[in-house]
């Protein structure tokens, strides 16, 4: 974790044990601290995440889904979650808006 400190970065493309509307999940401890330290160390955080994952929560919350700058996704989001991130201004990116 220390040795994390010293790292910076513009861009952190990160994925996810699940989320929900409330937030982001891991359900490793370990990885779970290590994304947090990312987060604090990055400027643009990018959530890489498959349909399976949503609705469902884990024991170690990351973040909230409002610190997302864009969440790249194999299905169209729930509408609720789309609301979250269109609020945001957060970019949605899935197969059918790239074909």
């Amino acid at each position: 974790e220390k040795m994390l400190s010293n790292i910076k970065v513009t861009k952190f493309f990160f994925s996810c044990t699940m989320l929900d509307t409330r937030g982001i999940y891991e359900s490793n401890v370990l990885e779970g601290n290590i994304k947090v330290k990312m987060f604090e160390n990055s400027r643009l955080h990018y959530l890489l995440v498959d349909s399976s994952k949503f609705d469902k929560a884990s024991i170690f919350r990351t973040t909230g889904i409002e610190n997302v700058d864009a969440i790249i996704t194999d299905e169209p989001l729930p509408k609720e979650y789309l609301d979250k991130f269109k609020d945001r201004n957060a970019e949605v990116i899935t197969p059918k808006n790239n074909e």
